[in-house]
């Protein structure tokens, strides 16, 4: 799934705290659905952690060259 098909299917209010191995910010759901500059991210897992708050672990999509 990708981080944009999550987003998404979420209500625009919750929260998603994202990672990869590198780095890490938050976002909510609605911006994320919203944003056409966001690159294309692969979700590893997605955590519910409080109400309205998810832990996502994502991957960036590979650019071919």
């Amino acid at each position: 799934m990708t981080l944009r098909e999550l987003a998404n299917v979420l209500p625009g209010y919750v929260t998603l705290l994202f990672h990869t191995k590198t780095e890490s910010w938050n976002m909510s759901a609605g911006m994320v659905a919203a944003d056409e500059d966001l690159p294309e991210a692969y979700v590893i897992s997605a955590v519910p952690i409080a109400p309205y708050k998810m832990e996502v672990s994502i991957k960036f999509k590979e650019v071919a060259d």
